[in-house]
């Protein structure tokens, strides 16, 4: 294992990774079924058959979100398996049979679908019941950002900016992961949590508008395959997105600029196989002389210097700042090899600050005192 991924697999944290926001049970649109179709008599009983749709809706829809929100904690996989879906499949079914109108059917009969746009139509009715979902927000954003619809995504991602559905540390973060990176970069990212704040960042707030994001849970979309193919990339075949699809895109687009965002779980970068380096927030796969530590060490007393620190007064998300530590190690090689002794000590000082803050003091020690 080489020394940066080893660096990763200690320091990256997994707090970007994806998280299906959950539907809003609190507010449960089941309406009970007409009486008539109950054939009961008395009162109590059509209230005790109410009562049992409505646990029965409650308790399919919480089985439905946690199977949902399995595949996406997976951190070797976007998509689900043929027996997932059908199970997922079975459970809307039983969904639709109680409340075939209800915001939770809807949004659900759509997620599962990954990006089928054929389902677009269940999205469009449950806005009409929660408009402000934060779950319906992002999917919409997905489908305007899939199908390049500029004026679309910027109205939803500005919905889930005002909602302040991201913290401010994650948009810093995003910030300051696009201020890192080379011009022209492809961006690979994984989930919610790191690919919507950078998208409001980047469309909203008119930040590093060169980058191109690319996210693996969108790649399960195949209109948006096809459009990436059409700009260029070469993608592997079939739509299973997991680690294999993953090797073998960057395999494919090996002479593209590329980077990996510090939030894609590690068993990625460790079925890329290759070896790697840190390029700003990031890291790359390729063989670009140009991005080195040199190139870190630059970028960070231009333009990173000061705003990880910021980042760093202000947080409140302390795990979240142990994604730095593998670029500032980074910047740091480069001080030694200059032999620059107050700038390393400068840097040394910001990373065990960090290491404190993030619970990684003792591992951070070990590794500068090598």
């Amino acid at each position: 294992m080489n020394k940066l991924l080893l660096l990763f697999m200690l320091f990256s944290s997994v707090v970007l990774c994806q998280e299906v926001p959950a539907v809003n049970n609190a507010k449960n649109t089941l309406e009970a079924p007409e009486k008539k179709e109950m054939k009961v008599q008395s009162d109590d009983a059509t209230i005790d058959v109410e009562s049992a749709q409505l646990q029965l809706f409650s308790k399919s829809v919480q089985e439905l979100q946690s199977e949902l929100n399995a595949i996406s904690h997976s951190y070797t996989r976007k998509s689900p398996t043929a027996l997932e879906f059908q199970k997922m499949q079975k459970q809307l079914d039983e969904l639709k049979r109680i409340n075939a109108q209800s915001f939770e059917y809807n949004l659900l009969n759509y997620q599962v679908g990954n990006y089928d746009f054929s389902r677009l139509k269940s999205l469009k009715d449950a806005e009409k019941l929660q408009a402000n979902n934060a779950a319906l927000l992002q999917e919409f954003s997905a489908y305007a950002y899939i199908v390049n619809d500029e004026d679309l995504l910027n109205n939803y991602l500005s919905k889930l900016e005002r909602q302040q559905v991201y913290s401010k540390d994650l948009q810093k973060y995003a910030e300051n992961t696009l201020q890192s990176l080379p011009k022209n970069t492809v961006l690979i990212t994984h989930g919610d949590h790191d690919t919507y704040p950078l998208l409001i960042q980047q469309k909203i707030k008119k930040n590093r508008k060169d980058v191109e994001i690319i996210s693996l849970d969108h790649l399960q979309s195949e209109v948006y395959r096809k459009r990436l193919k059409k700009s260029g990339l070469q993608l592997p075949k079939g739509g299973f997105i997991d680690t294999d699809y993953f090797k073998e895109f960057m395999r494919l687009n090996a002479a593209k600029n590329i980077v990996v965002a510090g939030s894609v779980p590690r068993a990625y970068l460790i079925k890329a196989g290759a070896d790697m380096k840190t390029v700003g927030l990031g890291v790359s796969f390729q063989d670009v002389q140009i991005y080195d530590d040199v190139w870190n060490q630059n970028r960070y007393e231009k333009s990173m210097k000061l705003s990880i620190e910021q980042h760093v007064k202000s947080v409140k998300n302390l795990q979240l700042l142990g994604n730095y530590l593998p670029f500032l190690f980074s910047v740091r090689n480069s001080y030694i090899v200059e032999g620059n002794s107050n700038k390393i000590e400068e840097v040394e000082g910001l990373i065990l600050q960090i290491a404190k803050l993030s619970n990684k003091y003792q591992q951070v020690s070990a590794l500068l005192n090598k």
